[in-house]
This record gives C-alpha cells, sequence and structure tokens, in this order.
C-alpha cells in the first residue's frame, strides 16, 4: 500500500502564501553545494503555485521562517549517532543513511512556527556529490512544509532514501504538501488549522 504520512501544518507564518529560508554556513561549503540546496527548494516552489519559497538573508527581520544549515547531526537532541556512509544495496545504488534533519518549533495549538534544517557535515566529508546534497534537501523540504514519510521506497519521502531512485518530487507528494496545509493553499481560509484526518 502506498501511503505517504502527512504531520502538520504551518501556522500564521504562511497566511500570505510566503515561506522566507536562509542558508546558515555553520560549515564552509562551496558555492555549487548552495546551489544544490537552491535548486531543491526551487523545485519545491515550481511545483506548488500557491507557495512561494523566498530566498532571504540569514539576519532579515523578521526571522526566515526556514533555516537551512550544513552542521554536526551528533549534536542534535535526539542522542548521538553513528553513521556508515558506505551502505550498498548492490555494486550500483546505495543506501543514503540519515544524513538530513528537520526540526520543528510549534504553537500551543501545534501549527508550525518555523523550521530548521540541518544537512549533516559527514555528507560533504564522505564526498557525496551535489546530486545526492539536492536529493537530501528535497527530501528535508518536504518534512517542513508538513510531509511525514512514504511507505513507497521509490518515493522522494521513503525513509530509506536510495541514490537514483527516491530523487524526483511526485504528484502525491505536492498534493500531501498542499493537504497539509489545506488552510491556506486549498481552502484559502483565515485560520491556519492542522490537516484534515482523511
Amino acid at each position: 500500500l502506498d501511503l505517504l504520512e502527512i504531520c502538520c501544518a504551518w501556522s500564521n507564518a504562511l497566511a500570505d502564501g510566503i515561506l522566507t529560508y536562509t542558508l546558515v554556513e555553520t560549515v564552509k561549503v562551496d558555492e555549487s553545494t548552495k546551489l544544490a540546496v537552491e535548486n531543491a527548494v526551487e523545485e519545491w516552489d515550481s511545483n506548488i503555485d500557491e507557495l512561494e519559497l523566498r530566498k532571504v538573508e540569514q539576519q532579515s527581520i523578521p526571522a526566515p521562517d526556514i533555516q537551512i544549515a550544513f552542521d554536526s547531526l551528533k549534536s542534535i537532541e535526539n542522542g548521538n549517532r553513528e553513521y556508515n556512509f558506505g551502505n550498498n544495496i548492490d555494486e550500483n545504488l546505495m543506501v543514503i543513511p540519515t544524513a538530513g534533519w528537520t526540526q520543528f518549533r510549534f504553537t500551543n495549538q501545534g501549527l508550525v512556527t518555523s523550521v530548521k534544517i540541518t544537512i549533516s557535515d559527514d555528507a560533504l566529508d564522505y564526498g557525496f556529490d551535489n546530486d545526492i546534497i539536492e536529493q537530501i534537501a528535497k527530501h528535508e523540504m518536504g518534512h517542513a512544509l508538513g510531509l511525514g514519510h512514504s511507505h513507497d521506497e521509490e518515493r522522494l519521502m521513503a525513509d530509506i532514501v536510495i541514490e537514483d531512485r527516491t530523487e524526483n518530487i511526485s504528484e502525491c507528494e505536492i498534493n500531501g504538501a498542499l493537504q497539509a496545509n489545506q488552510w491556506k493553499l486549498v481552502n484559502t481560509i483565515n485560520n491556519p488549522r492542522p490537516p484534515m484526518r482523511d
């Protein structure tokens, strides 16, 4: 069964149909790696007409809705993580372990007020190419837009990311992001609300 989990909806931060994002350089990354992340965000932006994902400077006021940083995942609150970045499912395809992490801030009603995406600096140290960095960023942006994981291992939002299999944003995932934030992106009502149960 092909299921896609929907976790949450944005708060009034999405009231104008715009979510701002910034790239935070906690470790030095080259321009092509930054471009890979921007391409990932742009792909989501171009697939959802009702939403604008706008890049802003890190110090902008108000603060950006979404921060995307390259940093160590070892310090993230859910405990230490050990990675083996060389998991092969055969000689041609590589399983990419947890190389990204998305953290949310919520209102008392459980609506998203801001997101921090961390892309593991281990992914850079291991030498992943920019196509894989872009894939990781697309997956984490899916979480930032309210998606959980897909039960189909060939979808972008699969909990196991497989090189060359899960890189494209599917119609199902686009519809999932619309439904997660249906109060603004589908029904355009004034009051933010969690996703519909169905």
